[in-house]
């Protein structure tokens, strides 16, 4: 399904929240040392152009090229700037702000967690109009529902990352109606029962490619799922199209695949760039 065509050295241990910024510009996060880096690709490496030491949970970049990230542990949603951070936008408190991400018709997603409460549910921010409007999450055999990650289709339509716990990736991914039916479950997937027999379903990360397929990152198998618009198991890529334990993902502006890794025998973190061919 795919074609590896690049493979770029990082120095990293980890490559999470890898994005987009503009054309040429990429952002990665390393969650062991809690610092984000804007690079390039450059005579086969990443060549950093800046550094912030922050620690964040998620973070998305918006429509001019800012970068937003939340931290797990407060209501805000920090702009990143070259010196630091400040405020974005606020959610309730006791309220505290996980998955974030902001769609290309200028919605901003905030993914929130209750602890007084225990509920959790998504935040959705109109930055045109500056008006919100909230969906409550769907548990699922028992789980905490914690919403980790969101990204979202052409039409509107989302996808959530929901984990059992704070300490593991395990869980499912839940794909929502935004508009008629605010909220509406469209589809539940919860892994493969081959993949995942031995060890649980760990979505880590997930990206949607511009024909609507869903791929998403498990971690504990270090598989990446390959999902169509229904969010029906289609094939699997990993180790046999030479990508080793992936971390996260990331489809750039000539919607090749970019696949960010955890460092591997020995080697430090890559960036895999992929051409996505059609499934059969």
């Amino acid at each position: 399904m795919v074609e590896i065509t690049e493979v770029y050295d990082t120095g990293e241990v980890m490559i999470s929240n890898l994005k987009t910024i503009k054309s040429e510009y990429f952002v990665m996060a390393n969650d062991k040392d809690s610092t984000i880096k804007q690079f390039v690709f450059k005579d086969g490496k990443c060549e950093f152009v800046k550094s912030i030491k922050v620690p964040i949970l998620d973070l998305t970049v918006t429509k001019e090229g800012h970068i937003l990230a939340s931290d797990g542990n407060s209501e805000v949603i920090y702009n990143l700037t070259g010196s630091g951070t400040e405020s974005f936008k606020s959610i309730v408190s006791p309220r505290k702000a996980r998955g974030i991400h902001f769609s290309g018709n200028q919605t901003l997603f905030v993914g929130f967690t209750d602890p007084t409460s225990l509920e959790s549910g998504i935040v959705i921010f109109d930055m045109k109009s500056d008006q919100n409007q909230e969906i409550a999450l769907k548990t699922d055999s028992g789980l905490n529902c914690l919403p980790e990650k969101i990204i979202s289709y052409i039409n509107g339509d989302i996808c959530v990352i929901q984990s059992e716990n704070f300490t593991t990736w395990n869980g499912i991914i839940v794909s929502y109606e935004i508009r008629p039916s605010l909220g509406q479950v469209k589809w539940i997937y919860k892994g493969h029962d081959h993949i995942n027999m031995l060890k649980a379903f760990s979505p880590r990360d997930f990206v949607i490619t511009s024909s609507g397929l869903v791929l998403t990152v498990d971690d504990l198998t270090s598989i990446i799922h390959v999902l169509s618009t229904s969010g029906n198991f289609l094939t699997f890529i990993g180790a046999r199209e030479g990508v080793y334990s992936p971390c996260s993902l990331n489809v750039d502006i000539e919607g090749q695949l970019q696949i960010g890794s955890y460092d591997t025998n020995g080697e430090s973190a890559k960036i895999y760039v992929a051409k996505m061919h059609s499934v059969t």
